[in-house]
């Protein structure tokens, strides 16, 4: 979502499990990245989170918690992974003490931590991560989608890292230098957004694959996508799924064309195994106790 411009956006069924335990200093871990920093000196890449800790804690009068964070979500790849990890962490420490944080406060407290990873987010990838589920952005209008039943999508990543400001800032070149064209790419893109709410909430997807054929074409005439993403675009097509666009800064999304997915993951996966099959949606972020 650039620019104002609606979006779909849904959780996946994979993301970020963040384990609160007692601790003489607040600490935060990524088990991933193999960093540890207290959150009272945050610094490097684990500062985001720390500062949205810090917030909570001095907001609540709270001390002595290590925070261990475990992604399954490729990072720097577009996906949602520094505000899946935030709220994570933020909803542990909340539950780990027995104090009441609501989605909204856990949505501005997550807000903290995405404004030092994008500098101005749109809070898209905050709200999925609190709320889950399907969600129509437009601005700052949010409304969550009812469907009556979960699809499958495939997620593959390049593995190359990009920066998101980059890409959106790339938009706003081609906004200035052909605003006729783009207004005219914004204008169908609203309505194929509003054209798939409206055909996912019934539970036929048929406007969906060609819809995302389009809007990777129109990315890639903005000059968002990359040599890496075309490519995988294309061999997921070829591999049977009949609508593929790239997400965020480094993955691809695609739709299968059949019932039996499976066989059209199985092969695209043998050959790019930065891959996966996810249902969506899926909810937002949940707490439990671990036994003792």
């Amino acid at each position: 979502m650039v620019h104002g411009n609606p979006a779909l956006a849904a959780a996946l069924d994979r993301g970020v499990e963040a384990e609160a335990i007692s601790c003489p200093d607040d600490i935060v871990v990524s088990k991933d990245l193999g960093l540890e920093c207290r959150v009272r000196e945050p610094s490097g890449q684990l500062k985001p989170v720390a500062a949205a800790l810090q917030k909570l804690l001095d907001d609540r009068s709270l001390n002595g918690v290590k925070v261990t964070i475990k992604s399954s979500l490729p990072v720097s790849a577009g996906l949602g992974s520094s505000a899946a990890s935030s709220v994570a962490a933020l909803a542990a420490v909340g539950a780990f003490f027995g104090v009441t944080v609501s989605h909204d406060t856990l949505f501005d407290y997550g807000m903290i931590s995405e404004k030092l990873v994008h500098g101005n987010p749109s809070g898209v990838d905050v709200y999925v991560a609190v709320h889950g589920g399907l969600v129509y952005f437009k601005g700052r209008r949010r409304k969550s989608v009812p469907l009556t039943q979960r699809f499958p999508i495939m997620v593959s990543c390049t593995g190359i890292e990009r920066n998101t400001g980059e890409l959106v800032s790339r938009v706003a070149k081609f906004k200035e230098s052909s605003p006729a064209l783009y207004r005219t790419l914004a204008k169908a893109s609203e309505k194929l957004v509003e054209d798939c709410m409206k055909a996912l909430e019934k539970g036929d997807p048929g406007v969906l694959p060609p819809s995302m054929n389009f809007h990777q074409q129109a990315l890639k005439s903005m000059g968002v996508s990359s040599p890496e993403l075309d490519s995988l675009v294309k061999e997921a097509r070829l591999a049977g799924f009949v609508g593929a666009k790239l997400t965020g800064s480094g993955c691809i999304i695609g739709w299968p064309g059949t019932a039996r997915f499976e066989d059209s993951f199985e092969g695209f996966n043998a050959k790019h195994p930065n891959s996966f099959m996810s249902y969506i949606p899926s909810e937002g972020v949940t707490t439990w106790e671990t036994p003792s």
